[in-house]
C-alpha cells in the first residue's frame, strides 16, 4: 500500500516537473541573454551545491569511521596504538605534575624575593652563594 502511494506521488511529482520543464522552455525563447546567463549560473550553483552537500556527508561519514577505529585502538593496551597512547599519556601525567611544581618553586621564589630583596644580590644563584 505503502509503495503504491509512493509510485503514484512519484508519477505525479514527475508529470509536474514535465509540464514545468515545458512552461520554462517555451520562456526560455523570450529571454534576454542575461536572463539566460543568470539561469544557466543557477543551475550549476544548485549542481555544485548538491556536490557539496554530497562530499560533505561521506567526509562526515569518513571522519565517524576513523573516530571509531581510533577509539578502538585506543582502549586495546595490546595494540600498538593502545601501547604508544599509554606511554604518552603517563609522559603528559608527568610533565603536568612537574609544571605544576614549577609553578609552586616560583611562587615561593617570589615571596622570598619579596620578603628580603637584598639576598638576590651579587650571585647568580640568589645570594645563595657568597663570596669569602
Amino acid at each position: 500500500m505503502i509503495e503504491t502511494h509512493q509510485k503514484e506521488v512519484h508519477d505525479s511529482l514527475v508529470s509536474v516537473e514535465a509540464e514545468a520543464e515545458r512552461l520554462f522552455s517555451a520562456e526560455r525563447a523570450l529571454m534576454d541573454a542575461d536572463t539566460q546567463d543568470r539561469d544557466r549560473l543557477y543551475s550549476r550553483a544548485q549542481a555544485v551545491s548538491g556536490a557539496l552537500s554530497s562530499l560533505a556527508s561521506e567526509l562526515t561519514c569518513s571522519v565517524d569511521q576513523v573516530n571509531e577505529l581510533a577509539a578502538a585502538s585506543l582502549g586495546d593496551a595490546s595494540t600498538p596504538m593502545g601501547s604508544v597512547v599509554r606511554v604518552l599519556n603517563g609522559q603528559l601525567q608527568a610533565l603536568g605534575q612537574l609544571e605544576g611544581r614549577v609553578e609552586e618553586l616560583n611562587g615561593q621564589l617570589a615571596a622570598l624575593k619579596v620578603a628580603a630583596p637584598g639576598l638576590g644580590a651579587g650571585s647568580g644563584f640568589g645570594g645563595m652563594i657568597r663570596a669569602a
